[in-house]
């Protein structure tokens, strides 16, 4: 599977994974953690409006909040926004993630793929690193991983 494929692979494994899901499971049940279904997709979209910002800077540009942020706030990212994201609905959240999907797929579309296999080019990440090796860390690995226990919750909640 190309590049491309497995970053469409993981995105349909996420959307895949809350099919069937009623609001109140959305909101209410423990999906990963404290989490809520809504509180996770909420966190792998401002993930994924990281990734788009690092992608980005590959093409050109300079304003990039969520990358700063996530120097500002370290290990503390995903719970800070999760919180700043509280009051957006299951829905707004899945919309903002889909968006930035389409973005960052567009974004892709734009950069050589010798640009995408160079190592180096994230100094900050790792000189050993590539582009493709911090997507496919940070954004197919990590839908994966939540996509995973979405569907846990999914499964647990439909059986009842």
């Amino acid at each position: 599977m190309e590049f491309e494929g497995l970053l469409g692979y993981a995105h349909g494994m996420v959307t895949k994974s809350i099919a069937g899901l009623a609001e109140n499971n959305r909101t209410e049940e423990v999906a990963c953690g404290a989490w809520s279904a809504r509180d996770v997709m909420g966190h792998l979209c401002t993930f994924k409006l990281y990734t788009v910002d690092v992608i980005s800077t590959f093409v050109g540009n300079t304003a990039t909040p969520y990358l700063d942020l996530m120097g500002q706030q370290r290990g503390n990212f995903g719970d800070e926004q999760v919180a700043q994201r509280k009051h957006f609905s299951f829905e707004e959240n899945l919309l903002d993630y889909n968006v930035a999907h389409a973005r960052m797929m567009a974004l892709l579309a734009r950069i050589p793929a010798a640009t995408l296999h160079q190592a180096g080019t994230l100094p900050w990440y790792g000189m050993e690193y590539a582009l493709d090796d911090f997507i496919l860390y940070t954004d197919f690995g990590h839908q994966i991983e939540h996509a995973s226990q979405l569907a846990l919750l999914r499964d647990r909640v439909l059986v009842r």
